[in-house]
């Protein structure tokens, strides 16, 4: 997919959310113009709670929030990016200038603070038709990011019950496990089975325990 984590979500996008796909949860995003890839009949609800019951077709309005959200904080970080850029072409700009002055023969200034500066409207608004759509790959990584380095709460406190937990664990484990199937089935339709099915023998050979029957070892069969 990628050398690295953005190259990676880049081209799950490219791969699931950029063409007319019905592949839910993979083919589901959410782009400058709202949600992307979602059922005839289904209408996303754009002010839906996040702590909303997931049943029947909210469910999907609970994914497309999950997948905006994410959008919104990598949009504020690209806003962020672009003033602390003007920031630091007004601090060239004006050392050039002062350079320019006292080469002249006249006294330096005071340097400012250069105070951040606003984006316009118009660069807000290409900073926003640039970002490409969000998938469940980047709120994946976004759980990851705040779990691990931001917010650990989730995973140090836990849900109330021990039955949430399990349940918790058993969706990431699954989907964790479906995202990585599917596209080892991909890989298995371009290249021979055969050699795929070498691969993955090899690794599990070298990295898993005999007689465990999870994870690669239990895709395994299913690669025919």
């Amino acid at each position: 997919m990628g050398d690295n984590h953005t190259a990676t979500q880049n081209a799950f996008c490219n791969l699931w959310a950029e063409r007319n796909l019905a592949l839910p949860p993979w083919s589901l995003a959410f782009g400058n113009e709202g949600a992307i890839n979602v059922p005839n009949g289904i209408i996303i609800d754009d002010n839906v709670h996040p702590w909303s019951s997931s049943y029947g077709t909210q469910a999907w309005s609970i994914a497309a929030k999950s997948l905006q959200t994410t959008r919104s904080d990598a949009l504020m970080e690209k806003m962020q990016q672009k003033r602390e850029e003007k920031q630091r072409a007004e601090k060239r700009h004006w050392k050039e200038k002062e350079a320019e002055r006292i080469a002249a023969g006249k006294k330096p200034r005071r340097q400012s603070n250069f105070d951040l500066p606003r984006l316009t409207p118009e660069e807000k608004r290409g900073i926003t038709e640039r970002l490409r759509p969000y998938t469940i790959m980047d709120y994946l990584y976004r759980l990851r990011i705040k779990t691990n380095y931001e917010d650990a709460n989730m995973f140090t406190d836990g849900p109330e019950n021990e039955i949430d937990s399990k349940t918790i664990r058993h969706c990431l484990c699954k989907l964790a496990t479906g995202t990585i199937f599917l596209h080892e089935v991909i890989l298995a339709s371009i290249l021979a089975k055969a050699t795929l099915r070498g691969w993955m023998g090899n690794w599990a050979e070298k990295n898993m325990p005999s007689g465990i029957q999870i994870g690669i070892v239990e895709r395994l069969p299913y690669l025919i």
